[in-house]
């Protein structure tokens, strides 16, 4: 994504790897480093305490990242939210919690700079739909899920998602080959996201779309450099 080389940059000036991995900061100092990447940009970050994390020995799940275009702002109208256990004011940064957050933030932050594209350029397209049959017995939640994850715009943001993860977590591999046997590539997360929110229902057509549109990502869609 063009955005990308910008937002390493900045990533790595405000989260210096060298003064950050064995460091302990509190989501306050998370907090204000994360504005300083964004607003230049013209978004905002936020710390969220979510109770669905633990920041425990015996938990993987230490952190994880949301964000959302609003359409109708013109000031700020990207947010990036990290989510952090509620149990604690500080965030221990190893070097593995250190590559997997810089990836998170740069992923969240150019998945939301997408949309933001889209609705500048082709809002016209932006929420057309993949028509995707299933049964009629599922839950409003779920079709209300599937619905939002049929449109153009999600898909063409996720498949830049699915992009960095394959460059970011198989950059030895063919990408060609990642995409003929997707399904047998554990970390590439956010393809696993789609394909259980469509499991049981017949998305082929929606899925072959996705396909194209991680292939024509995989060129730039670029995560930070692992430290």
């Amino acid at each position: 994504m063009y955005l990308a080389s910008k937002l390493h940059k900045e990533i790595e000036k405000h989260f210096p790897p060298d003064d950050i991995i064995g460091s302990e900061l509190t989501y306050g100092q998370i907090s204000r480093r994360m504005n300083k990447i964004l607003r230049p940009l013209g978004a905002k970050g936020k710390i969220v305490r979510d109770v669905n994390l633990k920041n425990t020995i015996s938990s993987y799940q230490y952190y994880s990242f949301s964000g959302h275009y609003d359409t109708e702002e013109k000031v700020i109208p990207i947010v990036i939210n990290a989510h952090f256990a509620p149990n604690k004011k500080k965030f221990l940064f190893t070097r593995a919690r250190y590559n997997g957050f810089m990836f998170m933030l740069s992923q969240t932050i150019q998945h939301e700079f997408i949309h933001k594209s889209q609705y500048e350029f082709r809002p016209e397209h932006s929420d057309r739909l993949i028509k995707v049959y299933h049964s009629d017995k599922l839950s409003k939640k779920r079709l209300k899920h599937i619905e939002y994850l049929s449109t153009w715009c999600e898909i063409e943001a996720y498949a830049h998602d699915i992009a960095m993860e394959i460059n970011q977590y198989y950059p030895t591999s063919n990408p060609a080959t990642i995409l003929k046997y997707i399904d047998g590539h554990r970390k590439l997360y956010s393809y696993k996201f789609y394909k259980d929110a469509f499991k049981g229902t017949e998305w082929d057509r929606l899925k072959k779309s996705l396909m194209r549109k991680i292939w024509r990502w995989i060129p730039c869609a670029l995560g930070p450099t692992p430290s």
